[in-house]
């Protein structure tokens, strides 16, 4: 074989190995980057929808701790403030501190105060007073706990008046503790929407 046609046969052969390289570019590699670049957008766009969710999803965890703190403040509010007069609440309340302070209670009377209304859209719409008058007797030390009870008690009892009078002893009695009687005018307070006529009650 000459070298001339060894030469043809060579550059034919190296145009085929070309062509052979082209057609697995162009059919292979090709489609695979093309299919590389379309999965990086995909993942970007996941990558974006992700981010998104993470933001909704904390978003609702945000209104969700808002809600529940709201809710709180109004259970913490509706302890503070009830939105009922509960009388029967009321008198076991003070009867109770009235017994952990050692204080005996003789009576306890009622009166209903006007309602004090509150501007449109506050959260709390009026606020009705009950006047209590609480007449009673103890020791000094257990007037004055029971006193101390009374304005650290969760619904609020504003001391309106007091007035004291110490009792005489028994006829015999050697004990030195001065018993001191009492009347005493409390307030306490509950949440209301709709007008009331003052009423008064025992």
């Amino acid at each position: 074989m000459s070298s001339s046609t060894k030469r043809f046969y060579s550059l034919l052969l190296s145009l085929a190995m070309l062509l052979g390289a082209v057609f697995i570019y162009s059919s292979y590699i090709v489609p695979a980057f093309k299919g590389i670049e379309t999965l990086r957008g995909e993942i970007a766009g996941y990558s974006a929808q992700v981010k998104q969710l993470s933001t909704i999803n904390q978003n609702i965890a945000n209104l969700s701790s808002e809600y529940q703190n709201s809710s709180a403040m109004q259970s913490t509010i509706s302890a503070i403030l009830p939105t009922q007069e509960n009388v029967p609440v009321i008198i076991n309340q003070v009867q109770g501190l009235a017994a952990s302070s050692n204080v005996n209670i003789d009576s306890i009377s009622f009166q209903y105060l006007p309602i004090n209304y509150k501007p449109q859209g506050s959260i709390v719409q009026g606020v009705g007073t009950i006047a209590m008058s609480v007449q009673g007797s103890g020791s000094y030390s257990s007037v004055s706990g029971f006193l101390n009870n009374l304005g650290n008690n969760v619904r609020l009892f504003d001391l309106s008046s007091l007035s004291l009078a110490v009792g005489s002893q028994p006829a015999g009695s050697k004990s030195a503790v001065q018993i001191l009687h009492f009347n005493m005018v409390i307030n306490t307070y509950y949440q209301t929407a709709a007008s009331s006529t003052s009423q008064s009650g025992s």
